[in-house]
């Protein structure tokens, strides 16, 4: 079954437990974990019994086939039903998992187990995808994608609300600036902005900078500056440390739209007659003091809109080739990097 990306949120906090499996992928690995605690909360009437789980990885299931038919078709030891959950290399597991769900072990999905698997991002050519996509009503793909625009501004304030903090909407969308990606990060940096304000429930800006302010230094916020000044060697470096810390090459090139985005923006106001100063101050969310003399050199570098509207058609363009596959992610966002750096210098 695949659902349209508004029905998503809905249908996982919902989980309808007469399924028979779930697929839960993408780039997100918070949310990833989120959505499968709901699921199994809606599958096992005590999700922390670790006889009611069972583990396998792709390898095995490759190796052995007819592992998973077995499992699957086993009973929880202790009565009730049983959760069979994939979490390494379940593409490898593919066929074996098609089979299964084309010939079904006999029994209600009450007396079957369930299929839980966990996977890094799929492109839709994946096999897993198509299955649970197009496999019918009683086996759901759950996407999991970083938040962002209109979605992790919600989810900041749902979050706020939810401890009784109150936030203007240019501090949401500082927030929703600062707090990109993963949504176990989100909900983590909300607790800890929660706890600095201590009894003071309406938020200022002073406040948030201090607490969360350290992310806005981030590896990612770092590549964005090296690659916006046309310095290649630190935007490398900083680029292979993002990759080593986990950081996905899509995530990296979107974080990069929108610093160029945020520029495009500012360079039309000076086309259009405002000055240096008066663009930058008129920002929202509104840049930091300190981040505003790099930005202001990168604007010098980068002076005319048709100029930075090149640099984000080279980041559109290298997301779409990683979409397609068949060229390594890493080595796309590399090469795309080391243009845009070598366009900064150029009149």
């Amino acid at each position: 079954m695949k659902l349209s990306y508004n029905q998503i949120e809905s249908y996982a906090r919902n989980f309808d437990p007469a399924l028979r499996g779930a697929l839960i992928y993408g780039p997100d690995h918070g949310l990833i974990q989120e959505r499968s605690a709901e699921v199994l909360k809606r599958i096992l009437p005590n999700p922390d019994d670790p006889f009611a789980i069972t583990d396998l990885t792709g390898e095995q299931i490759a190796d052995d086939p007819a592992l998973l038919f077995d499992e699957i078709s086993s009973m929880n030891f202790f009565g009730g039903r049983k959760v069979i959950r994939i979490r390494e290399h379940p593409e490898k597991a593919a066929s074996a998992i098609v089979d299964l769900f084309k010939n079904p072990p006999v029994g209600t999905s009450q007396e079957l187990g369930f299929l839980l698997i966990l996977a890094e991002e799929l492109t839709p050519k994946s096999a897993l995808r198509a299955l649970f996509e197009g496999g019918g009503s009683d086996i759901v793909a759950l996407p999991c994608y970083h938040d962002e625009g209109a979605g992790l501004s919600t989810i900041i304030r749902q979050e706020l609300h939810q401890r009784g903090l109150i936030a203007s909407q240019d501090i949401i969308a500082y927030l929703s600036d600062v707090l990109r990606g993963d949504r176990m990060l989100v909900r983590q940096e909300m607790e800890k902005l929660d706890l600095y304000a201590g009894a003071e429930r309406n938020l200022t800006f002073g406040m948030v900078s201090a607490c969360i302010g350290d992310l806005a230094e981030s590896t990612l916020d770092e590549i964005a500056d090296y690659v916006a000044t046309g310095n290649i060697i630190e935007a490398d470096k900083k680029l292979r440390k993002a990759l080593s810390q986990g950081i996905v090459p899509i995530v990296l090139l979107r974080s990069l739209s929108r610093h160029f985005q945020r520029m495009v923006h500012v360079v039309g106001q000076i086309e259009k007659g405002a000055s240096l100063d008066q663009a930058v101050q008129q920002m929202r969310p509104p840049l930091f003091f300190k981040q505003q003399p790099i930005f202001k050199k990168q604007l010098g570098l980068w002076a005319r809109t048709d100029k930075i509207r090149r640099a984000l058609n080279l980041l559109y363009q290298a997301e779409l080739r990683i979409k397609k596959g068949g060229l390594s992610p890493e080595l796309v966002t590399e090469r795309t990097l080391s243009s845009i750096c070598k366009q900064a210098t150029q009149r």
